[in-house]
């Protein structure tokens, strides 16, 4: 984990933290500034993430900023806890109770969540060794999500359900967004005409058929962004089981794929020695998951599709928040531009990854 300097704290935000710190520990010991001290944690682009020293010990809290429902965040912390019922391969959050034990709070018009700190920081550049691992961590995470039962009702739908996931935005109005943008995000538009076409094949195919597909629990957020490394570079933890639900059991290997492809072709560093590389570290990845799980043909077959419903998925997410005025425009056009690049590549190179299975 890495952490930005104090100053970016504003006063406020620290007094909003140690409130909620007040759910969990005695008011005494977290308004004494020697006793307890905060950090904002890099990274994350829904959420606000602090660093707590409190009396010796570390943990990490969570602040909720893209919803406030919470009902999602007890079927995070149902699945979460019913992972401590088996012996797991992989480390994962572990939550700390309130005074009143409960798993969260809600305070001031935010829900906030409290864990015990997991040593390790976030992966800067990873090569094959490293895919390898996270595709075998991947794997054993489809492994138990598969073994545990949750007793709610999953909150997220698949990712194939873009019409359930984002009601403010339907299918239909989505592809006529990509023919004509809003106004603050015109510049794109030659490019997103460019691919609305495919994003309009891509509606078509996932809109049947993908029911008869393995379904299960994924974290359904699994990338690079999402682990934590010794300093020996080995995958220690995965975090952030905040999105997940009852999807398709392929779908939790296509995002680190396409998240791997999109966070390559976009690098300014990228030249054709460096695609090699990208295709090493697919290969890795994909070779890491299969050692653990054994994907049917047809769920191999559906993986580019997946790849891109990945980043159509982010981009409306992100899109959506624009025009909630959470996030800025310059959020919305970067993830319109990684959408944009995905659909390229894998018209270049799908064959090439059908190869890798």
């Amino acid at each position: 984990m890495q952490i930005s300097n104090r100053p970016s704290i504003t006063k406020e935000e620290e007094l909003q933290v140690r409130r909620m710190l007040m759910n969990y520990f005695e008011a005494s010991i977290v308004t004494e500034p020697e006793d307890c001290m905060i950090w904002r944690l890099t990274g994350g682009m829904n959420n606000s993430t602090y660093l707590i020293h409190l009396k010796g010990k570390r943990y990490v809290l969570r602040k909720y900023n893209s919803h406030q429902d919470k009902d999602k965040v007890k079927y995070e912390h149902a699945i979460l806890n019913s992972l401590t019922i088996h012996k797991q391969e992989f480390v994962y959050p572990q939550l700390v109770q309130t005074l009143e034990d409960t798993t969260f709070t809600h305070h001031e018009g935010k829900i906030g969540a409290l864990f015990n700190y997991q040593e390790g920081s976030n992966a800067v550049r990873m090569g094959p060794s490293q895919y390898l691992q996270l595709g075998q961590k991947v794997g054993q995470v489809t492994l138990a999500l598969s073994r545990i039962t949750v007793p709610l009702a999953p909150v997220y739908p698949p990712y194939y359900r873009l019409d359930l996931a984002y009601p403010e935005i339907p299918l239909a109005e989505f592809i006529r967004f990509l023919q004509q943008p809003d106004p603050s995000l015109l510049t794109l538009r030659q490019e997103t005409k460019e691919i609305a076409e495919e994003i309009e094949q891509l509606f078509i195919k996932i809109s049947g058929g993908l029911e008869d597909l393995p379904h299960q629990l994924v974290h359904g957020d699994l990338n690079a962004s999402n682990i934590l490394v010794n300093e020996e570079g080995d995958i220690t933890t995965i975090l952030d089981f905040e999105f997940a639900t009852w999807d398709l059991r392929v779908m939790e290997l296509a995002v680190p794929l396409s998240d791997l492809v999109t966070g390559m072709i976009l690098d300014e560093n990228y030249t054709s020695e460096a695609e090699e590389m990208m295709w090493n570290n697919l290969n890795a990845l994909i070779s890491g998951y299969v050692t653990e799980v054994s994907l049917q043909q047809e769920e191999k077959d559906m993986i580019p599709s997946l790849v891109l419903l990945r980043r159509v998925d982010v981009a409306m997410h992100f899109l959506t928040r624009y025009r909630q005025g959470i996030d800025t425009v310059d959020i919305a056009r970067d993830q319109l531009q990684k959408l944009m690049s995905c659909v390229r590549w894998l018209k270049l190179n799908q064959v090439r990854l059908n190869q890798l299975f």
